[in-house]
């Protein structure tokens, strides 16, 4: 049976709170997302309850219907604030949020087909063939090739990761595991050779929407000889991108006051949100043992990127596995040798200008490391991307410097 991590005993370290920048709080309203979630809903009282929605601080749910990155997400939005009602401003803003975490889940997914739409699925099927895709899939595809990254090539070793963490047992775990698995530490060795290889598998970003997936001949051969499926991949960046396209969907039809959050750690602050202020806690691990180490409050636009090797809470244990001896699997799969690693349990960042996609691709070279470079994760202030990480019991910050 897989184990949560102990979360029985007392905090090891002290709860501060952390001010992102003075200029984004203001007191008026204050929401606490991981904490309170049931207190930001209230309905009048009497019959207007059934019609009729206050004013004020709503979470807003997918309607039901199609798959959906629905269940990734929880969505605040302030109601009523402007000059439509809250009741007819709910509806609305429901109606463009559920088209919107439609189109993400089948814009990104690597593994389901989309009628009328040429997304991951259809690109990975289609090698060497001129492709066109949405303009969000191409823009998403392009970051990804102007980073350097080669995280999205790791399809392979993603597949059999998703596998170890859904496993029941630590015997099925060990199946799919690299470092336990001594036929699936062969396969990395030789998928590495054709992932980590530009010769064989690269992008090529045409123009006007239109994506080349370059494949060598050896490399499909491989692919069909081991049954692999992915070779284009987002991962555990797939929600950094659904976040930021969602949240691209409201601003551009102007609904700018709330705050979406994925369950794995990418947060999109809208913009103008007057009188509302958002906190969300940084946690730590030490050993098996998770504590609520700080709050971190924001206000307006902001991207957030929250990394752990460690799940927080049931809703992402999907994405972990933990072994009875305590040892922790995490989709932070590096391109040098696919195996999972953090240099450190946790890296928060945060930017006004970037989208959490951005954020995620600079600070993921660090933390997907064998050893913390604090210098490298400095260096990023000056591009306007400020950190949180513990360090020898204390709350460290790049902010200042």
């Amino acid at each position: 049976m897989r184990r949560p991590l102990s979360q029985d005993r007392p905090t090891l370290y002290r709860h501060e709170t952390i001010e992102l920048s003075e200029k984004r709080i203001k007191l008026r309203v204050v929401l606490l997302i991981l904490a309170v979630a049931a207190a930001a809903v209230s309905f009048a009282y009497g019959i207007n309850a059934l019609f009729s929605t206050k004013p004020g601080v709503r979470e807003i749910t997918a309607l039901t219907g199609e798959m959906n990155s629905g269940d990734d997400f929880t969505f605040y939005y302030h109601l009523g604030a402007g000059e439509t009602s809250a009741t007819e401003e709910q509806k609305a803003v429901r109606s463009l949020y559920t088209q919107a975490v439609t189109d993400a889940f089948q814009l990104f997914s690597a593994d389901l087909a989309a009628d009328g739409r040429r997304n991951l699925w259809y690109l990975n099927r289609h090698p060497n063939q001129e492709v066109a895709v949405d303009p969000a899939l191409y823009e998403a595809l392009a970051l990804l090739e102007d980073s350097g990254a080669r995280y999205h090539y790791l399809g392979p070793m993603a597949e059999l990761y998703f596998s170890l963490s859904q496993s029941a047992s630590d015997q099925e775990a060990a199946q799919f595991d690299p470092r336990r698995s001594q036929a699936v530490a062969d396969f990395y060795r030789e998928a590495v050779r054709y992932t980590g290889d530009p010769r064989h598998i690269r992008l090529e970003l045409l123009g006007e929407n239109t994506v080349c997936l370059r494949v060598s001949e050896a490399y499909l051969a491989f692919a069909e000889e081991n049954g692999i499926g992915r070779l284009v991949d987002l991962s555990w960046m797939k929600n950094a991108f659904a976040a930021d396209y969602i949240a691209g969907e409201l601003t551009a039809a102007g609904y700018t006051r709330g705050m979406l959050i994925s369950r794995d750690g990418f947060v999109r602050g809208l913009g103008d949100a007057e009188g509302i202020e958002y906190a969300l806690t940084f946690t730590h691990r030490e050993e098996n043992t998770v504590s609520n180490l700080a709050t971190v409050r924001f206000s307006g636009a902001v991207s957030m990127v929250f990394l752990r090797d460690y799940p927080v809470d049931n809703a992402v244990a999907g994405n972990y596995y933990i072994y009875e001896d305590g040892a922790i699997r995490s989709p932070f799969l590096d391109p040098a040798d696919g195996l999972d690693r953090a240099s450190i349990p946790e890296l928060a960042a945060y930017a006004e200008d970037l989208d959490c996609a951005e954020v995620a691709l600079r600070i993921a070279p660090i933390y997907i490391a064998d050893t913390f470079d604090g210098e490298a994760l400095a260096s990023l202030a000056r591009e306007g991307v400020y950190a949180y990480y513990q360090a020898g019991g204390e709350l460290c910050s790049t902010e200042g410097q």
